[in-house]
């Protein structure tokens, strides 16, 4: 009986899961960005200093190859810059453009 409760509420969070992610999904393709993008826009809004590719690749727990990927198709879309880091010449950092900042503040 106790198996067979927790099965039906598995379901139930399942099914509700999915309808909230699908919504999200329908938004964000709305402002032409996956989710992935989003939640790399959503960290560098966030971020008090301007965050690294390393440091954001350990938070975000990507590989750096997904990473790499997903800032170079928001810096073609001029949503964020990507600069050699002042401090370690290896490293670069990001920074919202001021129409990465508009576009990110619209979609929440």
């Amino acid at each position: 009986m106790y198996l067979c409760q927790r099965i039906r509420s598995y379901g139930f969070y399942l099914s509700v899961y999915t309808v909230v992610h699908d919504k999200e999904v329908a938004v964000l393709r709305r402002f032409g960005l996956t989710p992935m993008q989003y939640n790399v826009l959503e960290f560098v809004y966030v971020s008090s200093c301007k965050p690294t590719l390393g440091f954001i690749v350990d938070e975000l727990r990507v590989s750096y190859g997904n990473l790499f990927a997903v800032v170079k198709n928001l810096t073609k879309k001029g949503l964020l810059t990507c600069s050699v880091c002042s401090t370690d010449r290896r490293s670069k950092s990001l920074a919202l453009t001021y129409e990465g900042k508009l576009l990110f503040e619209e979609v929440q």
